[in-house]
C-alpha cells in the first residue's frame, strides 16, 4: 500500500472507520484465541469435535444457547428467554453454510459470528450517518463530521467488547435501532420540508425497523417512547382545538408506527403461545392464562434464581434474582461496582441530553466551558436529543433496579446519546456541564479499551462477567 493510498484512507472518515474496525476486531479475536480457557465452565468442550477448537472461545454463556437453538430449535420452556428471532436467522444462515460444506454445529456458530460482525460494521457506519444528520444543520461541517466520526469510533470500541463479535443479539439489535433512528430523524426533516407522503413512509419504516429490533432484543420496546411522545403531542394539539387533516393523518401514522414496535415484542410471544397454549396441549402452562400471556416474563421470574435453599431439600424454594430490587444483595456488590462506570456514563449523558431543551441559542456565553454542540441543540434534528435520551435513561433505571446489572455494558452499545456526549466533550476539549467527577473524556475512552480487552479474555475463558 502506497503512502498516497494511506493518506486517502485517513482523509476519508468512512474508509478510516472500516480500517479501525478491522484492526479492533483483529485485536479482540487475538485476545479470545490466546485466552487459556475454558476456566469457569467446561461444558463447551463437548462441542470441540463438532465446531472446531478455534470457534469455541466465542461460544460462551448465552452463545451456547443461541447456537444450539439455531441448530435444533426450542425443546424446553426456559430456552425461550433467548431471542427466537436471532436463532431463526442463525438457523437460516447455518443452512447456507452447511450447503457450502460446514459441519452442522460449526455452521450455526459461524452464522452467528458473521451476523454479529457484519451487523457491528454496518452499525458503525449507520451511527456515523445518524450523527451527521443530528448535528450537521446546527454546527459547522468540520465540527459535526468530527463528532460523527468520534461517535462511530466509540461504538467500535464499545465496552460490549467480544459480545459484539460472538453469536449474540447485541450487534444486530444496534444496527436495526440505529437505522430506525436515522429514518425517524429523516421523517421529521422531510415533514418540515412539506413532503408529507415521504414523511409518513419514513416514519412507518422506522417503526417497522424498531419492531424488528424489539423482536431481536426486548429492550427495543423502550424506543417506542419516540412514537409515544409524538402521539402525545398530536393528541394535545387536537385537545387544544388545533385540528387539521394533516395533523390527524400524522397522528394515525405515528400510532401505527408505534404499534409496529409492539408487534415486534409480541411476535415471539405469539409463536410460543401457539406452542404451549393451544387446546392440543394436555396441560396448559401457568403463563398461558396471564394478561398478557408472556412466556419471556414467566421464564425470567420462574427459572432465573440464585440457588435452591439447602435446608428444604424436597420442597426447595428458589431465591429469585430477576425482579424489582431482587438483585440487590451483598454478594452482588462487585457486579454493581463493575457496572457503575457505564451506569454513570449513561445516566449523566441522559441528563445532559434532557437539559438541551432548556437551552437558548444565546447560552452559554462562556464557550470554553461548554461542549461544542450546546448551541446546536435548540433547533433542527439536534433538538431530538431528549427523545433519544429517554430510552437510554430507561435502560439505566431497569438494569439498576430489575435486571442483572452487569449486562448494562453490552446493552449500552445500542444507545447513541452517550457516544454523542463523549464525542462533544472530546471535540470541545473540556468536561461537560460541570461534571468534573467524570474526569476527562480520554480517561473514559481508556477505560473502555481496557475493559473491552479484559472482558474479551474473560469471556473466552468462560469467566464472569457475562
Amino acid at each position: 500500500m502506497t503512502p498516497s493510498m494511506i493518506r486517502e484512507i485517513l482523509n476519508s472518515p468512512r474508509l478510516s472507520l472500516t480500517v479501525y474496525f478491522t484492526l479492533w476486531k483483529i485485536l479482540l479475536f487475538a485476545v479470545a484465541l490466546l485466552s487459556p480457557g475454558p476456566g469457569y465452565d467446561t461444558s463447551t468442550t463437548l462441542l470441540d469435535s463438532h465446531a472446531g477448537s478455534s470457534l469455541i472461545p466465542f461460544v460462551r454463556w448465552d452463545a451456547i444457547y443461541f447456537t444450539q437453538l439455531a441448530q435444533r430449535g426450542y425443546l424446553f420452556e426456559q430456552e425461550w428467554a433467548f431471542s427466537w428471532t436471532l436463532t431463526r436467522v442463525m438457523a437460516y444462515g447455518g443452512d447456507v453454510l452447511r450447503a457450502l460444506g460446514a459441519s452442522p454445529l460449526q455452521a450455526e456458530i459461524l452464522a452467528g459470528m458473521i451476523i454479529a460482525n457484519v451487523s457491528h460494521c454496518i452499525a458503525v457506519t449507520i451511527l456515523y450517518e445518524l450523527s451527521l444528520r443530528v448535528f450537521s444543520q446546527s454546527l459547522k461541517a468540520s465540527t459535526s463530521t468530527r463528532i460523527a466520526f468520534i461517535s462511530a469510533c466509540l461504538h467500535i470500541i464499545s465496552p460490549a467488547g467480544l459480545f459484539l463479535s460472538a453469536p449474540y443479539a447485541e450487534s444486530p439489535f444496534a444496527m436495526l435501532q440505529f437505522l430506525a433512528y436515522i429514518l425517524y430523524v429523516e421523517s421529521h426533516a422531510t415533514g418540515r420540508e412539506g413532503a408529507r407522503l415521504s414523511r409518513d413512509c419514513l416514519l412507518l419504516l422506522s417503526g417497522g425497523l424498531l419492531g424488528m429490533a424489539t423482536a431481536v432484543r426486548s429492550n427495543g420496546l423502550f424506543s417506542g417512547l419516540l412514537f409515544a411522545y409524538d402521539a402525545f403531542n398530536g393528541g394535545m394539539n387536537i385537545w387544544r382545538g388545533q385540528v387539521s387533516a394533516d395533523g390527524l393523518r400524522r397522528l394515525a401514522v405515528t400510532v401505527v408506527s408505534g404499534s409496529l414496535v409492539a408487534v415486534g415484542a409480541a411476535l415471539p410471544q405469539v409463536v410460543a403461545y401457539q406452542e404451549y397454549c393451544t387446546p392440543t396441549n394436555v396441560e396448559l402452562r401457568p403463563w398461558c392464562n396471564a394478561l398478557p400471556p408472556s412466556i419471556y416474563t414467566f421464564v425470567q421470574s420462574h427459572y432465573w434464581y440464585l440457588a435452591a435453599l439447602p435446608s428444604r431439600s424436597q420442597n426447595a424454594d428458589h431465591i429469585r434474582n430477576v425482579g424489582f430490587l431482587r438483585y440487590w444483595t451483598v454478594s452482588n456488590i462487585p457486579l454493581f461496582l463493575l457496572a457503575a462506570p457505564m451506569l454513570l456514563i449513561m445516566a449523566v449523558s441522559s441528563v445532559w441530553a434532557f437539559r438541551q431543551s432548556n437551552l437558548s441559542a444565546a447560552q452559554p456565553k462562556k464557550r470554553s466551558k461548554t461542549p461544542a454542540a450546546t448551541a446546536a441543540l435548540v433547533s433542527g434534528e439536534a433538538s431530538m436529543l431528549p427523545l433519544f435520551a429517554a430510552p437510554q435513561a430507561l435502560v439505566v433505571i431497569v438494569t439498576l433496579t430489575t435486571s442483572h446489572v452487569q449486562i448494562v455494558s453490552r446493552l449500552s452499545s445500542a444507545y447513541p446519546v452517550w457516544y454523542w456526549w463523549l464525542a462533544n466533550m472530546m471535540v470541545d476539549g473540556t468536561t461537560s456541564g460541570g461534571h468534573e467527577t467524570m474526569a476527562r473524556p480520554k480517561m473514559v475512552v481508556r477505560w473502555m479499551v481496557i475493559y473491552a480487552i479484559i472482558q474479551g479474555g474473560l469471556y473466552a475463558s468462560f469467566l464472569p462477567p457475562a
